[in-house]
């Protein structure tokens, strides 16, 4: 779908998120493009909002409404940082979940809490992985 008007043609700076785009009829109008972007993870407001822009969407285009999506998910770097731990310690076979800022591991069926600093270091492991 076109995210300037009405159409279902969406031929030219496609979303890597959602599919949306715009059609060739405001293509050749030279409408004002705002309301996608290219490599999204440029304009971030921060660090971990650009990180987490380059881990959803990496580079390419995306629409406005797909980075308010994933900005709106994490209210915090800390939070943000817990997704990713969790994501690591699953990769890597380890039962895990996070509680806002909080990452718990799960062995022998007791909830172990994991320090920030080992939560920073497997988020910048993902990270990694990631870039």
């Amino acid at each position: 779908m076109c995210l300037y008007c009405e159409s279902n043609d969406n031929e030219h700076f496609v979303c890597s998120g959602c599919g949306d785009g715009m059609c060739e009829e405001c293509y050749d109008k030279d409408i004002e493009h705002d309301q996608h972007y290219h490599n999204a993870y440029e304009d971030a407001d921060n660090l971990w909002q650009s990180w987490l822009l380059q881990e959803r969407f990496g580079s390419g285009y995306v629409c406005q409404k797909c980075v308010d999506n994933a900005l709106s998910e994490f209210s915090s770097k800390e939070e943000y940082f817990a997704y990713l731990c969790v994501k690591y310690y699953e990769e890597n076979d380890i039962e895990a979940y996070a509680d806002k800022e909080e990452v718990y591991i799960m062995i022998n069926d007791v909830n172990i809490l994991v320090s920030s600093s080992e939560v920073s270091y497997r988020a910048d492991l993902k990270l990694e992985q990631i870039g």
